[in-house]
């Protein structure tokens, strides 16, 4: 495939020049990259018209999608609160009936990733280069939860003697537990918390994300610069699909996970994809904000969230005047608050009981998690990170 031909627009591979045009001075204060008059002009037409584009209103130097993902992230921690003290469903269950503010979280997740690695694949169109990207950003913090939660928390909450824990295959098991999903659990530990012996449930996740990963670099190999129509189709596939699970499967297993997530997920890559040609104004906030809603009092929220809610989403990364664009100047933390949380809210259960309030449970839990979240970026995640460029090569 000639990449040279592939990519349209100022997001290009490294190396990958476009024809010679005239191009205006960056902006001082988005920081945006020069575009082709031609490119300005026509935007500038769009935006006398009405039509402002999701291209146009979206600075990936400049967005909230540091702050979104925290939030996010914290979300994940505080309807976990609910279930792991025994209580019922969080507020957003009380509210819908259909859906907890963890999964709407994890769905939100998808949908800036898909958005988000879109981009990067875009940027580096190269499987190898893609792969080590992708690995880089989920693996080596990954490791360092997995080796606090198996080797430091489970063996304060095991029923056997600390060494007969460690001879057993219970701790190095969980090392597997991502790609199998079935030693998240450790049954020597927690034996009396409304979760028994489950130690770190949200690495669930991780194996759907990676298995999108693949499906991007598959597609974005084999279709080329078709990749757009690409995940349009695989959109359409997996809604639809999801739509068809019986209601006597379980939503918690693969067959259930697996076409809600990429249907997430594909949703972000449609964004990025065709963000030329997507409108992003308050009209249409409204519209999938109206589609939510009704679809949260009467029934259908999961149908109508992927699409209308992932809109919702990059329409809030692009919002401005919220001054949120900073908030993540220190550091992206919101990896580190999903894999350490669980484990740390476990054992305060354990040693705590049930009967703390929930909000006060999810102080005592949030405050540490932060803290190692803070650390795993600043000592692991941004270290590694660093490393893209240079095992990737040039993006």
């Amino acid at each position: 495939m000639n990449e040279s031909r592939y990519w349209q627009g100022e997001v290009r591979p490294a190396g990958v020049r476009a024809a010679a045009a005239p191009v205006t001075a960056p902006s001082p204060t988005t920081g945006r990259a020069p575009r082709p008059a031609a490119t300005l002009r026509r935007d500038q037409a769009d935006d006398a018209a009405g039509f402002r584009s999701l291209d146009l209103a979206y600075d990936s130097r400049r967005n909230n999608f540091g702050f979104l993902r925290f939030f996010l992230a914290t979300m994940v921690i505080w309807s976990h609160s609910y279930a792991l003290s025994g209580r019922p469903a969080d507020p957003v269950w009380a509210l819908s009936g259909q859906i907890d503010g963890g999964s709407v979280a994890v769905d939100g997740f998808f949908v800036l990733s898909g958005f988000l690695v879109t981009q990067s694949w875009m940027q580096q169109p190269a499987l190898r280069a893609f792969a080590i990207k992708r690995l880089l950003r989920i693996v080596p913090a990954l490791v360092v939860a997995t080796m606090f939660g198996a080797f430091l928390i489970a063996p304060l909450a095991a029923t056997v003697p600390v060494a007969d824990y460690f001879r057993s295959a219970e701790p190095w098991l969980h090392f597997v537990g991502v790609p199998l999903n079935r030693y998240l659990f450790i049954p020597s530990a927690f034996p009396d918390n409304p979760y028994p012996h489950l130690l770190n449930s949200p690495l669930w996740s991780l194996r759907y994300e990676l298995f999108c990963y693949a499906l991007l670099g598959v597609l974005g190999a084999l279709c080329g610069r078709q990749l757009g129509r690409a995940s349009i189709a695989l959109f359409v596939v997996s809604w639809l699909a999801y739509l068809c699970v019986p209601r006597s499967v379980s939503p918690l297993s693969i067959l259930s996970q697996t076409p809600r997530l990429v249907a997430c997920f594909s949703v972000g890559m449609i964004l990025f994809a065709y963000r030329r040609q997507i409108a992003l104004t308050p009209r249409w906030a409204l519209a999938a904000g109206f589609a939510v809603t009704v679809t949260l009092i009467f029934g259908g929220l999961r149908s109508t969230l992927p699409w209308a809610g992932g809109y919702l989403l990059i329409y809030f990364v692009c919002l401005n005047g919220l001054r949120l664009e900073n908030f993540a100047r220190h550091g992206d933390f919101s990896y580190g608050l999903y894999i350490f949380a669980c484990p740390i809210q476990q054992l305060l259960i354990h040693r705590l009981g049930t009967q703390l309030p929930v909000a006060v449970f999810f102080v005592l839990a949030y405050l540490p998690t932060l803290v190692l979240a803070v650390l795993s970026w600043h000592l692991i995640e941004a270290p590694t990170l660093r490393l893209k460029k240079t095992v990737a090569g040039r993006r």
